[in-house]
């Protein structure tokens, strides 16, 4: 087996879907070869199908577990993700913030097709994705989403364009084969958060506090007039206030302004007249930082400033904060993001 492959797959898939999965290589518990076995996922959430020559990996702090076929540079993520009923996506409101990333994670992707599904016996929705990799190949993805209330499947495939004929119909077999079990749907909704925050499933409205990552990995004070909402599966958080907003995502890298000029250049790929302001190294929190900001046309046709600031969270793990808001409101927050930016714990702290 070839973990640096293993990998690379598994950080694509992250990148480009709502998946609670943070890239690190090797951090992937494996486990033997399932030779067209079922697999019980150890949670008690669904079975599947898995053909020979593919290996189970689960990721800390993830509900999915991930099939790699090494040879082959593959992956088939799938999970069942628990929340507050009331707020459960539908599976095109899921697909939508799926597509809403493709413009940071894979400016070039273009959606092959479209349509409904059925996963794990539930009504859902699917799309199908071609994506250029960093490497300049091409990758084949496919994101698939059912839910009902208090409950989120998920299931998100990914290979190189070359190999995809060839591993449809394993492809094919695992998404038809996978199976709820009655643990998954039993499991009741969360309880209420402790007086001065916030169920981390759910809407944050402006003024209410302290806001948790569900996976334990930081916390921030959430700036009053702000609303935040954590996206459901990706382990990134919303943050909204009238037309501007921020998006609080993690991911990996070896210095800040290293992994900061790699969001601003995606960013920049989708602007007109994009300029650059002003950018260089800070602490944010007693932590090494780097923070831009620039201006610039987005897609919508809207002159808006923005702000990517990137956090090292230590051994090669960061937070980046991007932001968005009209340029004639940029100064007031900006403010507002870096206050909440400077608001940050990581675990341990």
């Amino acid at each position: 087996m070839q973990p640096q492959v293993v990998s690379r797959i598994l950080c694509v898939t992250a990148l480009t879907a709502v998946v609670i999965m943070v890239c690190t290589t090797g951090s992937a518990a494996q486990t033997p070869s399932h030779s067209g076995s079922l697999y019980k996922d150890p949670a008690g959430a669904f079975t599947v199908s898995v053909p020979a020559n593919w290996e189970a990996q689960r990721e800390a702090g993830s509900p999915l577990v991930s099939f790699v076929n090494a040879k082959n540079q593959a992956s088939i993520s799938m999970g069942v993700i628990h929340g507050d009923k009331a707020i459960t996506p539908t599976p095109d409101k899921e697909l939508e913030m799926i597509q809403g990333q493709f413009s940071q994670n894979c400016p070039q992707a273009k959606i092959q097709k479209r349509g409904p599904t059925t996963l794990g016996g539930l009504n859902g929705a699917f799309l199908l994705v071609n994506c250029t990799n960093a490497n300049g190949g091409l990758e084949v993805m496919k994101f698939a989403v059912a839910s009902k209330p208090g409950l989120l499947l998920v299931l998100n495939s990914a290979s190189p364009e070359p190999n995809y004929a060839a591993l449809l119909p394993a492809f094919n077999s695992m998404e038809q084969s996978l199976r709820l079990l009655k643990g998954a749907s039993a499991q009741a909704d969360p309880s209420p958060a402790p007086a001065g925050h916030v169920n981390a499933s759910a809407p944050m409205q402006s003024g209410s506090g302290i806001y948790r990552d569900p996976q334990g990995r930081y916390q921030l004070t959430v700036a009053e007039g702000w609303s935040a909402e954590p996206q459901a599966g990706s382990g990134a958080l919303q943050l909204t206030s009238g037309p501007s907003w921020a998006m609080i995502m993690t991911g990996s890298g070896s210095v800040p302004s290293d992994v900061n000029h790699q969001v601003t250049q995606q960013i920049q790929a989708q602007f007109t007249g994009f300029q650059l302001l002003n950018e260089g190294d800070l602490q944010v929190n007693g932590h090494p930082s780097h923070g831009t900001t620039a201006t610039g046309i987005n897609p919508k046709g809207e002159r808006v400033s923005v702000l990517v600031l990137s956090i090292s969270a230590g051994s090669g793990h960061f937070l980046t904060v991007i932001s968005s808001s009209p340029n004639d409101q940029a100064k007031t927050m900006n403010a507002a993001v870096m206050k909440m930016a400077q608001s940050i714990r990581f675990a341990g702290e």
